[in-house]
């Protein structure tokens, strides 16, 4: 009787799955991930001091979460157009972007990234990257802002008396009287202030911020007015900076990550390059930490 010496295909495939496997194991392991915060600041913070923060991170390079507020330059009197599509709380919420996003990227991780103390003055070069989730706190229009569209605008912002108007009409309506009748002021909510809940860390850029999207999450202030506007996510590396914009978690890409700019400091003076482009330089030295460099 001849013996069956078997398919050697059999033989081979525990060995190949072994490999797929160990290969699979070490994709896993590769996936640069953001351990958690080393720790929560609860107060928020003025966005002129954020750069100056980002230098404290502790040796863990773990990082921490804190919200920074920023205040609009028309904290009042914000008219009905003021607040409408195209309006200057339009640019009001572009040029607080833009400031968060100067002193957390160029002033902030960028220049960390160049000049570090760890835990002496030293030369170091050391990656680090920030998320900002982006959220607008709005209020109800001041009584002199109400009867300043009614003046304008007549009825067409009263709908209603506010006898007549629900819980949540009154929550985010203003009461204003004329002919000795309160009405209900049904015009748009004004801008309080802009609130950037940040998650600060040390290290190569993530594949993975599921973690650090979870601790701005959870600790973003949570008020009725407050409305989530999306999240901003700055990397740098020797003063080169990676930029993504999202508005839910799920969209976030490594892979889709833009660049921003370059940050040089030279002569004690400090550079950003936007996109790269080495001949048009913007002056940020008023960012610069002097104090950290030697």
């Amino acid at each position: 009787m001849l013996e069956s010496k078997g398919n050697p295909q059999e033989k081979k495939a525990p060995e190949d799955a072994k490999k797929a496997l160990g290969k699979a194991k070490d994709a896993i392991e590769k996936i640069k991930k953001i351990a958690s915060a080393a720790y929560v600041m609860d107060t928020e913070m003025d966005c002129s001091n954020f750069h100056s923060t980002i230098f404290s991170m502790d040796a863990t390079e773990r990082g921490f979460v804190q919200t920074v507020f920023c205040v609009p330059e028309t904290t009042h009197g914000q008219t009905l157009e003021d607040c409408c599509e195209g309006g200057k709380m339009a640019e009001e919420i572009e040029r607080a972007l833009t400031k968060w996003s100067s002193y957390a990227s160029i002033g902030g991780v960028a220049q960390y990234s160049l000049w570090k103390r760890a835990p002496i003055y030293t030369s170091e070069r050391t990656p680090a990257g920030v998320l900002g989730k982006f959220d607008i706190e709005f209020r109800p229009a001041s009584p002199e802002e109400a009867h300043a569209d009614f003046e304008r605008f007549g009825e067409q912002v009263v709908p209603k008396t506010w006898a007549d108007a629900d819980e949540r009409e009154r929550k985010t309506g203003t009461k204003i009287n004329f002919l000795g009748e309160d009405f209900l002021y049904d015009g748009p909510l004004r801008v309080a202030g802009f609130h950037f809940t940040t998650r600060v860390f040390g290290g190569e850029f993530p594949d993975d911020i599921s973690q650090a999207i979870a601790e701005v999450n959870e600790n973003a202030p949570k008020r009725e007015l407050i409305v989530h506007q999306g999240y901003h996510f700055f990397h740098a590396d020797n003063g080169r900076i990676m930029y993504s914009a999202f508005f839910r978690p799920e969209e976030y890409c490594a892979g889709k990550s833009k660049l921003f700019g370059d940050v040089i400091i030279s002569d004690g003076r400090m550079a950003f390059f936007p996109n790269g482009n080495r001949v048009d330089a913007k002056d940020f030295s008023d960012l610069l930490m002097k104090e950290w460099i030697y």
